[in-house]
């Protein structure tokens, strides 16, 4: 598997519609379900997706008590919860920055995706968002996975 972190990527991502697909034909979108911010923005794009009749998107929530690694590129429920996570079709994971880079590019927020794929602008939200995570846990009531 490779791993492209959003130091790393660029990448304009559109917006893809099938009849049928299978898991393995899907974006994998790996959440923190017991984070409140982290479950609104995913309920947000759940709805948006649906909307547009996108179906090439799975949710998968890292903290739920059945979450399998093996189903999601081997990403562990500690790497899962540091940051943000996707898997591409093509099995590519990407983390940070470039997975919401390339989510908000799967559910047609082409603008929002193509600002986060801009080395200007990674500049400033690879910190922001890395501190955020950082965070995220403890202002969530919860304690740190180390």
């Amino acid at each position: 598997m490779q791993l492209k972190s959003a130091r790393h990527l660029s990448m304009n991502s559109a917006a893809t519609t099938t009849a049928q697909t299978t898991a393995e034909d899907k974006i994998k979108v790996l959440y923190d379900g017991e984070c409140p911010i982290c479950l609104y923005e995913i309920q947000w794009l759940e709805k948006r997706a649906e909307k547009r009749g996108i179906t090439d998107l799975e949710f998968i929530d890292v903290a739920d008590k059945d979450y399998t690694p093996d189903k999601c590129a081997g990403i562990s429920y500690e790497k899962g919860m540091e940051v943000m996570h996707v898997v591409g079709k093509d099995g590519t994971i990407h983390d940070s920055v470039s997975a919401f880079e390339v989510l908000y590019g799967a559910v047609g927020l082409s603008w929002l995706a193509n600002a986060l794929g801009n080395p200007s602008f990674q500049k400033v939200a690879n910190p922001v968002y890395d501190f955020w995570a950082k965070l995220r846990l403890p202002l969530t009531g919860r304690p740190s996975l180390e």
